[in-house]
């Protein structure tokens, strides 16, 4: 599905009914539910995963779901075997190994028969992560082989010890010790974060321990500390010991464990906070100070999935402790887990109704949830829960005595932001006025601007992002969007004739970034966006060898970033820049962090261009579209370029609004009868400009076209991949 980038949005839409030839006029598509979870896609099996992971053990039907996820993680787990992508095996395989809980793996045999049938292909894992002399990853498939292969379960711990044995002397592909940390300690570290099985937690603990006893024999004989400048665990070993028993579900055994401890890695605040935990006269604020102790604002020094099982066994012990519900769904939010999180935030918020901070933050992943249902084709459900969060807030409202923020202008208008990446923008716009009845809050009044803009109403724009801009903000986040809107404040003006305005308006947008780039230090996403926002406003301001180095210098922050090399690729691209662009592409087709779905995209764009422009090809965008071979509609989208996919049956998959705008859009700028028929291929291009997907780059180049022509290609020239 789309996601979310400055130029293009993610979002698939509302179903539409009957299909229309790609020639058609498009219409309003009807409400006709909302599109069903599909895993291959990686948005909707994150939803899913998060979903799972909020369910207790004992849930009905816990199996079967966890059957569905282990059946998908398997096969992005072949398929990155057969491509050679051991990163992303490790990833898969990271994500399978996660489905079992602590407590499931303290049982193992039921985990062990749901394992069973991918013994093969895990045995394919362990050969090619072997050979590779990937300790990490090899660690990672031998732990599922002991579950998978009870029988065998003795030859591969054997294995692992061999390869605790020889790990810091391999010459490892990986590469990625941490200084001061053992590297069979850090290969483990990792393992239990997504596999809290008991034995993981026990070898961890006789590696911390022995580690701590050698590094304390060295310091008494007068070997010196320079070893512990540099995050030696055995600094901290009462500590580490008692978070990976905590994670398994054994934080009760961890005093025992800690108890020979003396010297260095000793921690009497820690000790102390054990024992009132585990005295019978323990209460429930005795368990959040013990899980606090493991949580901190630097994930370095703290570890929150420890935090978040101490706070569970607490609440296990005191069912009825509001303060352990709230503990454990802080640190649920803190590991990205929104449905864990939210149903620990209702539950601690039933017991204490009126505790302010815990309310604004469920009513934050309230909003969050209604974005992120709303961009990805699933509006209806977006809508009911907005329904839930306006009852919500009136409860909450009430319990506390005053409104609750986030408030319902917030929710309208995150729903209305997800409406318009749906190309709905009529109901986008009774959302978004809805929400500016209540109050005016920026993400109305920016989302009101920009279908002002994409539709070329340029005066009405403009006053819609001067209001924006009219309140000062002072906060990190609101200043960086108003530093955008700067600019496309300035755009508005040039759209609307009056070009002195909107030189100012351009000059204003550089020096508000120079000052939020002085005032903050900014993360290198941020940093990226914010170069590329300059950039764009040095285009307008004529500044055209400027603007290319600070797509530059976004692209050398970022080089990972898959959303920065997207809009830098695009916006290239639509001001004619192929050289440019076509360098762009090239550096994220190169990066592994760059996912599929933004690297098939980007080789459409230039092998349209390319056309468009009446040259070759790039070979290297049109080999990768040649070799998608997957199951989701950006694959499709590729097969159809390269001429593996008749144009028909891409038409059969084209059920949404995004779809049918992509659908128009490709086949007028890749299909040959429709680039030898430019009266067919301007039809096409009009009908991707009344889908109403204007965040989606083909709305935009579909105007482009429109507007400057596309006559650079031949009459009978063949189509980049072979595309009919």
């Amino acid at each position: 599905m789309r996601v979310a980038a400055t130029l293009l949005c993610a979002a698939a839409v509302a179903a539409c009914g009957s299909r229309q030839s790609p020639g058609d006029a498009l219409g309003e598509p009807p409400l006709a539910g909302d599109a069903p979870l599909d895993l291959g896609d990686d948005e909707d099996l994150a939803q899913l995963v998060a979903d799972f992971a909020a369910q207790p053990d004992d849930a009905p039907g816990r199996a079967a779901l966890r059957a569905r996820l282990a059946g998908e993680y398997a096969r992005r787990l072949g398929a990155a075997l057969a491509h050679g992508d051991q990163e992303r095996g490790h990833t898969a395989l990271r994500g399978l190994l996660s489905l079992w809980s602590a407590g499931e793996l303290r049982r193992p045999e039921a985990a062990g028969r749901e394992l069973a049938p991918y013994r093969a292909l895990l045995t394919r894992a362990r050969a090619v992560f072997a050979r590779a002399g990937r300790d990490r990853e090899t660690a990672a498939v031998l732990a599922a082989l002991m579950l998978a292969e009870p029988e065998r379960a003795g030859a591969h711990r054997a294995e692992l010890e061999e390869i605790f044995a020889y790990a810091d002397e391999l010459a490892l592909a990986s590469d990625e010790r941490v200084p001061g940390i053992p590297r069979p300690i850090e290969i483990l570290e990792r393992l239990i974060e997504v596999h809290p099985a008991p034995w993981v937690a026990d070898r961890l603990v006789a590696m911390y321990l022995a580690h701590q006893a050698a590094a304390d024999s060295r310091r008494r004989r007068g070997g010196g500390d320079s070893a512990f400048a540099r995050l030696d665990p055995a600094l901290r070993t009462a500590w580490n010991v008692t978070r990976v028993l905590a994670r398994t579900g054994r934080v009760e055994r961890a005093l025992v464990a800690i108890e020979s401890l003396d010297g260095i890695g000793d921690d009497r605040e820690l000790r102390d906070r054990l024992r009132r935990a585990l005295s019978p006269r323990a209460t429930a604020d005795d368990w959040v100070l013990l899980a606090a102790r493991f949580r901190s604002s630097d994930p370095k020094a703290g570890d929150q999935g420890a935090a978040l099982a101490v706070a569970r066994e607490g609440m296990r012990r005191f069912p009825r402790s509001p303060g352990l519900c709230l503990a454990a769904a802080d640190s649920a939010q803190q590991l990205d887990q929104p449905a864990l999180a939210i149903r620990l935030y209702e539950r601690g918020l039933a017991r204490e109704p009126g505790h302010a901070g815990a309310a604004s933050q469920l009513g934050a992943l309230y909003v969050a949830r209604i974005a992120s249902l709303a961009t990805s084709d699933r509006p209806a459900a977006a809508g009911r829960q907005l329904t839930a969060f306006e009852g919500f807030h009136q409860r909450a409202s009430r319990a506390l005595g005053k409104p609750l923020q986030p408030d319902v202008a917030e929710a309208e208008a995150a729903l209305g932001r997800g409406l318009i990446s749906l190309g709905q923008l009529d109901r986008a716009r009774l959302y978004l006025d809805r929400s500016l009845d209540r109050r005016p809050t920026l993400d109305a009044l920016e989302s009101l601007g920009t279908i002002e803009l994409k539709r070329q109403r340029y005066v009405q724009a403009a006053a819609l992002f001067e209001r924006a801009l009219g309140r000062r903000e002072t906060q990190a986040f609101p200043r960086f969007r108003q530093c955008r809107l700067m600019r496309l404040l300035g755009e508005a003006y040039d759209g609307a004739g009056r070009t002195d305005q909107a030189g100012a308006r351009y000059r204003a947008s550089l020096i508000a970034w120079h000052d939020l780039m002085q005032d903050l230090e900014l993360s290198a996403p941020f940093a990226a966006e914010a170069l590329v926002e300059q950039g764009k406003v040095l285009w307008r301001l004529g500044e055209r060898d400027t603007a290319i180095t600070a797509f530059d210098a976004a692209v050398d922050v970022d080089p990972n970033g898959a959303s920065i090399h997207a809009d830098v690729v695009s916006f290239l691209i639509v001001r004619d820049q192929y050289d440019h662009a076509l360098d762009a592409y090239h550096r994220a087709l190169g990066s592994r962090s760059i996912g599929d779905y933004f690297k098939v995209y980007m080789s459409l764009w230039v092998l349209a261009e390319a056309r468009r422009r009446g040259v070759a090809p790039d070979p290297v965008a049109r080999d990768f579209v040649a070799e998608r071979d997957g199951s989701l509609w950006y694959d499709d989208l590729a097969r159809f370029a390269s001429g593996r996919l008749a144009l028909a049956a891409l038409e059969r998959r084209a059920t949404t609004r995004a779809r049918r705008a992509e659908l128009l859009y490709y086949t007028a700028v890749l299909d040959r009868d429709a680039r030898v028929h430019p009266d067919r291929a301007r039809k096409l291009l009009e009908g991707v400009v009344g889908t109403d997907m204007v965040l989606f780059f083909e709305y935009d180049m579909a105007r482009h076209w429109l507007e400057n022509g596309f006559d650079g290609a031949r009459p009978g020239q063949a189509l980049p991949g072979g595309a009919r």
